[in-house]
């Protein structure tokens, strides 16, 4: 038996191989990935939520930082996360009331929303 590793350095397969799964991990969508395509965040501007500034400071100053997530007023609304599927339906409705703006934002990234690239917060 041959050794696999030749004296150039490696196999030509195996050399084509880490190419193909480099080629994988590189052009992978994240979107994709994610279980959710998009979040909204749902809620009045005013009334409850003057109320709770730590969710307010991350409705109006980080969430517009997010891919694929939006602040939807509703009048009179409980700020709530709705999330949705890649089909547009509705999947969960995560309350926000009793959360701290820290938390928030962990919330988004756990469910698989990243902040917007610098580049892409420039061409905004």
């Amino acid at each position: 038996m041959g050794n696999i590793i030749n004296s150039s350095g490696g196999s030509p397969l195996v050399i084509v191989l880490l190419c193909i799964l480099l080629h994988l991990a590189i052009s992978s969508e994240p979107e994709l990935d994610r279980k959710f395509s998009k979040a909204e965040i749902q809620s009045c501007s005013g009334c409850s939520l003057n109320r709770l500034p730590e969710v307010r400071a991350f409705i109006f100053e980080d969430v517009p930082n997010y891919e694929d997530a939006e602040f939807k007023h509703i009048q009179g609304a409980q700020p709530e996360l709705v999330l949705y599927s890649h089909d547009h339906k509705e999947v969960d409705r995560i309350p926000l009331r009793d959360l701290s703006r820290k938390q928030c934002n962990a919330l988004l990234k756990e469910k698989g929303f990243a902040k917007k690239s610098k580049k892409v917060e420039k061409e905004l």
